[in-house]
């Protein structure tokens, strides 16, 4: 029985492990070892010593040991001889046997025993051996079985090979020392076992009592004796049994085999799966073997799904008369009768097969009689019977002198009315489209096209074993040859691979109407009032019915109804292809020959009408007709395409069977025929097979065989034998998320927030910091308690304000001192409902004015004595914990607060702003106080959970789902590209950087996304990360998070109304995504061509953007400089590029600017923005730049290029290049801060020209005063240093700031002074009166940035 959650290969995979090339050599190295020496591989196979060059004889012992468990294949250290048994007569035979160690020696009395040197794992084991197909005999297994520990063995698989009793014997002699505590699977199918096989392994189960769950013993001859024995064996001794087969072992011929067959049916409730076909199965032993069928379906609750008793002899009655009471017969009467039984009351079994038993029609009918009721059994084979089953699974018995099922129409004849034969026609005119096998198997063609191993498709043995004796052994061709025929029977089928004709069309006397086995699928089909038909009004429809031609429009599908929602743009695009194909075109006329333009009946609730349902179908590639049955005429719906039938059919109108005028009476399973008859001459046709694979495709189907598990069954909406529903037939009640297509993402949970919280509390200063104030334990956990409660606030607002304007494709987001100021100084009301639309006017009012980010701000947090300087100064003691590495976490921000240290600052913000000598609750109260003034994170959590609220609805699902292949083949395009520093490109991730990219492409701006809010949508929709810096998973979403990030940037787009949102959506997804879909890996010179009206600029973007182009040419999104440079001159546009101010060398400071990380590799946007900001800061610097170069060549005395840092010190602290310098426009300030800047930057030991000009634009660009001061204060504290210990104490600070020349300095570049010795305070955490100048300067340096970051935005 299938497991539902086990992976499928994908078809062509090579399912079989094979040793790598580099594993092969490591195998050669260890052989290659003296024969004495420890290795155990090398004594594990002597023709594997090799000769004088190390090579082993047979190369390919290599290959098998792919069929060995991964710890034999690496040599594990062999069991000693007497494990195997020491009482055993074998024991002495492996004594002498070359495949025991030299060193060996037998197990002492009071030894460890098999169990203890197994290390107690024997339960928990994974342990396997899979020969089968080798063509393997006894000597080989029993070698093998010497060099394996048994009780670790879960499957062994030697099935399709030429073993006798005599390996069972050796297996049970085996098994006594070790014992089977492991063993689960036994497959020894189409082996040479008979009876004594048979009995020695009813003896071995018996002893060994192993936990069994599979057993195949198909194809051994095996008999009625030994049957007997080893099912009673399996009654005691195997009592968790789920698979069984003893198909083709010639039983049946005497009842107690059948009888012991039965016994094992009816006591074993775990048992899901018997196989017993191609038996003799007949009489008294096949009555008792149903009476165990029976019992377990209806006494004992068993699990027995599947039964396979095709070609026995079930149905087998003597020659006489009906109504004989011969032995036979009446045994024969009692299987009949109980099988009816099972049929009738059982609700478990879903696949039976009777195919070939010699059944009557009489006997048919019995069976038919107690399957009609039965609406569980799903698949059924009655081939080789005098009966059929037809589409709906209905079982009809092949009568000569049956009536017609129809009744006759009152103008036509007898002879001509359609009967049993001529359904069976339709069926198989449809059947024998469909694919007759849907397994793992061996391959024939692969994508079409034959493959190469076709020749061996059929080969069962291995083929190396047919040339042991020849010379073509172990030659590299026979090597060659082998790994072919395992490659060919270790693919994957695909269903496209068996569409070409059966091999047995001799044998299909019958159509094949089982639903499992014929993989039928589920079609809906609907029809809309206004839409499939003329109606002006939904209460004209009463009644919907759909014939099909599977069953010659004999018997229809009722469809129920029920009412959707309306989407404009579904019908409007099936509009317009209505009307381009359908202008004078019989395709898309009714029967009444109008053709007026569709339009669904809409009520004032947003809904429209509809009579939907479902009937199963086989996935044929042959067109199946279907009729609609509207009230109490026949017609073809408009809004499907039509086709002219072969002939005109008379069809029977129906009813739904209830009496008339009695409404709330329950539905009969199959609809009545009223006796009236139409006749047709068009239909609707429907291709299965092409709407199945699209319906498989967007997760909308499952196959059927998926639902053998009666838990599982509630997935399907319809069942056999029944074709009226109560409900709407086919479609899914209730919607739920956990089988919508957003089911991988993980839904907000206070779990979750409260798992990242512990994380993020635990990596912080916390602990630490609140050791340190002396509140008590019991105050800390209380405070602790509520903020992890809170937490989801805290983490809203951190990522709502991170993200929001957040453009850096590569870099980690962090919070900014401007966000985090942000944070503290807006006030939300709580009384009214956090609107972002509102958030974000009040932010751009205050920006306007000044008031954020400057110490106007308005907020109950500030006061005359609590300004911005102690945001700041919270800002910047909010570092690493001691101890702690940057380097040990990936996905810490450059710039900014992580999340943890945003808890941090908070929560040191609100103890020093509102904490009051007090009572014990003095603590909690300062942090209740400070989230109320701030109200935080409420209007981004609101966001997420609206944001949620409209997503993970049965629309929305709806809409995504008819586009899941777009947005699949949408995400992957922009996943490879812009992976972030430090990971691969990743199709299962998408970075940032490409999510920007995707919104950019799509034309977000366009439907109402701003460039601010781009980032935001990012957040929204991102699952919640419980490690945000350890990994770079923060900065990455996964497929089901990129649907609800697209849902995000729609929900971001003003106006947002829920009842509209679906509308929206569909809207964003046809216009936009498909847009971005097509412009993946191309296309992005309009994104980078907007210039601002700058035609210089835009000159220089478009001719980059066409050079990053050429050299992306995998789409990855990044370039080094040597393939751009390539691809400029493959391009010829050297030339051009110059005349816009660019060479060759600008290029190189180009990318070495913006390659911060030292990847090596620029993206686009990365790339002409750092030369948009050469430009600007170059210009009229060319005497200044011209006189650096040749200050650097006249000192590079060795002409490579670079200058150690001692001679760059030595150069620019001397007079002349100052004095040099100075006339050429650059002041001594200036000088001595690109010396510091290039003192931080460059190799360990040298500094090229290059890396001087990147320093002089770090002194001009974005963020210049905030780097010349904090390098201005790095100086400073390496003065204040006197003992050289690279820390600074809180007098040695005070000491070196209290020079009035510092503040002056600092105010001189536009920037705030800090308040000194709070900062020391703040930094201080460990109190130990100390501070690295990394903690001072990274701090300074935040806030410093985060004020020249402000300025230019409100400059701009």
């Amino acid at each position: 029985p299938r497991v539902r959650s086990r992976p499928m290969p994908a078809s062509g995979r090579v399912a079989t492990m094979h040793a790598s090339q580099e594993g092969t050599s490591a195998m050669l190295a260890r052989y290659a070892r003296d024969a004495s020496g420890t290795s155990p591989v090398a004594r594990q196979s002597p023709r594997a010593a090799g000769g004088e060059d190390g090579e082993p004889a047979d190369r390919k012992w290599h290959l098998r040991q792919a069929c060995l468990s991964a710890s034999l294949a690496r040599g594990e250290p062999e069991l000693t001889p007497l494990e195997l048994s020491p009482q055993s007569p074998v024991a002495s035979d492996v004594l002498g046997s070359p495949f025991r160690g030299a060193g060996a020696s037998p197990v002492r009395a009071g030894g460890p025993s098999p169990a203890e040197r197994l290390g107690g794992s024997a339960l928990a084991s994974t342990e396997y051996l899979d020969f089968q197909g080798w063509g393997l005999d006894d000597d080989y297994v029993r070698s093998l079985l010497r060099r394996v520990r048994l009780a670790a063995m879960r499957t062994v698989n030697f099935a399709d090979n030429r073993l006798t009793v005599a390996t069972l014997r050796f297996f049970s002699d085996a098994a006594r020392g070790q014992g089977l505590a492991s063993l689960e699977s036994l497959r020894l199918a189409k082996n040479r076992l008979g009876p004594p096989g048979g009995g020695a392994l009813a003896a071995l189960l018996q002893e060994a009592r192993p936990p069994l769950k599979e057993l195949d013993l198909a194809d051994n001859a095996l008999g009625d004796g030994a049957c007997e024995a080893l099912c009673e064996c399996l009654v005691t001794s195997c009592k968790s049994l789920v698979g069984l087969s003893l198909a083709r072992n010639q039983i049946g011929d005497m009842p107690k085999a059948g009888i012991a067959i039965g016994n094992l049916v009816g006591a074993s409730s775990s048992l899901q799966a018997i196989d017993l076909h191609w038996n003799r199965l007949h009489g008294a032993g096949a009555a008792a073997l149903a009476q165990g069928l029976y019992d377990n379906a209806c006494q004992i609750g068993g699990q027995l799904w599947r039964v396979n008793l095709a070609w026995n002899r079930l149905g087998l009655r003597c020659r006489a008369a009906s109504g004989c009471k011969c032995e036979v017969c009446k045994a024969c009467n009692k299987v009949v009768s109980t099988m009816a039984g099972v049929l009738s009351d059982g609700s478990v079994l879903f696949h039976l097969d009777l195919s070939y038993n010699q059944v009557t029609a009489e006997d048919s009918g019995i069976l038919a009689e107690g399957l009609r009721r039965n609406h569980t059994l799903f698949g059924l084979h009655f081939q080789g019977n005098q009966a059929s089953v037809d589409d709906i699974g209905l079982l009809m018995p092949r009568l000569a002198d049956e009536p017609s099922r129809l009744t006759r129409a009152p103008d036509e004849d007898a002879s001509q009315l359609l009967n049993t034969d001529d359904v069976r026609f339709c069926i198989n005119s449809s059947v024998r489209h469909t694919p007759q096998r849907l397994r793992l198997d061996r391959i024939h063609h692969l994508n079409g096209k034959p493959d190469v191993g076709t020749g061996m498709a059929h080969a069962s043995l291995n083929p190396s074993l047919q040339n042991i004796a020849t010379p073509e052994a172990f030659s590299r061709r026979d090597l060659e040859h082998e790994k072919m025929w395992v490659e060919v029977h270790g693919r994957v089928q695909q269903p496209s691979d068996f569409s070409g004709p059966c091999r047995f069309e001799d044998v299909r006397i019958d159509e094949r109407c089982c639903w499992i086995c014929e993989n039928w699928v589920e079609q809906p089909i609907s029809y809309i009032p206004g839409w499939s038909g003329p109606e002006t009004s939904a209460d004209e429809t009463t009644s919907v019915y759909a014939f099909f031609s599977i069953d010659g429009f004999t018997t229809p599908s009722r469809l129920s109804r029920t009412s959707e929602r309306y989407f404009r743009r579904r019908f409007a695009s099936r509009g317009i292809e209505w009307e381009r194909k359908g202008q004078g075109s019989l395709s898309h006329r009714s029967l009444s020959g109008s053709l007026a333009a569709p339009s669904p009946i809409v009520d004032g609730r947003g809904q429209y009408a509809l009579f939907t349902g479902s009937r199963m179908l086989p996935p044929s590639s042959m067109p199946i007709q279907v009729i609609f049955q509207v009230n109490e005429k026949l017609t073809t719906a408009r809004n499907m395409k039509v086709a002219a039938l072969p002939s005109p059919q008379t069809v029977q109108l129906h009813s739904d069977g209830r009496p008339e005028g009695v409404s709330t009476s329950a539905l009969p399973p199959l609809p009545s025929p009223s006796g009236r008859y139409q006749e047709v001459c068009f239909a609707n046709t429907l291709v299965i097979g092409t709407s199945a694979l699209k319906r498989f495709e967007q997760g909308m189907a499952s196959a059927l065989c998926f639902m053998e598990d009666p838990r599982l069954r509630a997935d399907l909406a319809i069942v056999p034998r029944k074709l009226q529903y109560d409900g709407a037939a086919g479609s899914k009640t209730a919607w739920s998320f956990e089988k919508s297509s957003f089911h991988g993402y993980v839904r907000d949970s206070q779990a979750a927030w409260q798992a990242a919280f512990d994380h993020d509390f635990a990596a912080s200063k916390l602990p630490k910091y609140l050791e340190r104030s002396n509140h008590g334990q019991s105050v800390v956990q209380t405070l602790v308690n509520h903020m992890r409660a809170e937490f989801k606030y805290y983490a809203a607002a951190f990522h709502g304000h991170t993200f929001r304007g957040y453009i850096h494709p590569r870099a980690v987001a962090g919070l900014p001192l401007s966000c985090f100021v942000d944070i503290i100084g807006e006030r939300v009301d709580a009384a009214e409902p956090a609107r972002p639309e509102v958030v974000a006017s009040r932010r751009r009012e205050n920006r306007k004015s000044g008031k954020v980010g400057s110490t106007e701000l308005q907020s109950e947090v500030f006061t005359g004595s609590f300004g911005r300087s102690a945001v700041e100064t919270v800002y910047i003691g909010a570092g690493l914990k001691e101890g702690t590495s940057a380097d040990d976490m990936a996905a810490l921000p450059r710039k900014g607060l992580a999340r943890f240290q945003f808890l941090e600052a908070f929560l040191r913000l609100a103890l020093l702003r509102f904490l009051k000598v007090g009572g014990k609750d003095a603590v909690l109260a300062a942090v209740q106080e400070l989230e109320k003034a701030t109200n935080i994170g409420r209007d981004v959590l609101y966001l997420r959970s609206t944001l949620h609220d409209v997503m993970f609805t049965m629309e929305c699902d709806t809409i995504v789902r008819e586009r899941r292949q777009t947005l699949e083949r949408t995400f992957v395009a922009y996943a490879r590209r812009l992976p972030l520093p430090g990971s691969e490109s990743d199709e299962t991730l998408m970075s940032f950087g490409s999510w920007m990219q995707f919104l950019r492409a799509c034309g977000a701006s366009e439907f109402g996304l701003g460039e601010v809010e781009s980032g935001l949508a990012f957040a929204l929709g991102r699952q919640i990360v419980v490690d945000e810096f350890r990994t770079l998973r923060c900065m990455q979403i996964g497929f089901s998070e990129f649907l609800v990030c697209i849902g995000a940037a729609v929900r971001l787009c003003s106006p947002f109304d829920p009842a509209s949102f679906p509308d929206r959506l569909l809207d964003f997804l046809e216009d936009h995504v498909e847009r971005a879909t097509n412009g993946a890996g191309a296309g992005m010179t309009a994104m980078a061509s907007q210039s601002g009206g700058d035609t210089a600029l835009a000159r220089l973007a478009v001719l980059v953007s066409e050079v990053f182009e050429r050299a992306d040419d995998e789409h990855r999104g990044y370039v080094d400089l040597q393939a751009f440079v390539g691809a400029l001159r493959l391009k010829g546009a050297e030339k051009p590029l110059k005349e816009l101010g660019f060479s060759t060398e600008d290029l190189k400071v180009a990318f070495r600017k913006a390659d911060i990380g030292r990847s090596g590799v620029l993206s686009l946007d990365e790339l002409l923005n750092t030369m948009e900001e050469m430009r600007r800061s170059m210009a009229g610097t060319d005497r200044l730049l011209a006189v650096l170069r040749r200050i650097f060549e006249e000192s590079d005395d060795r002409k490579g290029g670079v200058l150690s840092r001692s001679a760059l010190r030595t150069l620019f602290a001397s007079q002349a290049t100052q004095t040099k310098l100075l006339q050429a426009g650059m002041p001594a300030d200036e000088v001595e801060d690109l010396a510091l800047v290039l003192q931080a930057s460059g190799d360990e030991r040298s500094v090229s020209f290059e890396d001087i000009i990147v320093g002089y634009l770090s002194l001009h660009g974005g963020g210049s005063r905030a780097n010349r001061a904090t390098n201005f204060l790095w100086r400073v504290c390496r003065n204040a240093d006197t003992d050289g210990s690279s820390t600074l104490s809180r007098s040695e600070l005070e000491a070196a700031v209290e020079d009035g020349g510092v503040a002056e300095r600092i105010r001189q570049l536009g920037l705030s002074v800090p308040d000194w010795p709070r900062l020391f305070e703040a930094l201080d955490i460990n109190g130990d009166g100390q501070l690295t100048w990394e903690e001072l300067v990274h701090g300074v340096n935040a806030m410093w940035g985060a004020e020249e970051e402000e300025a230019a935005a409100a400059a701009k």
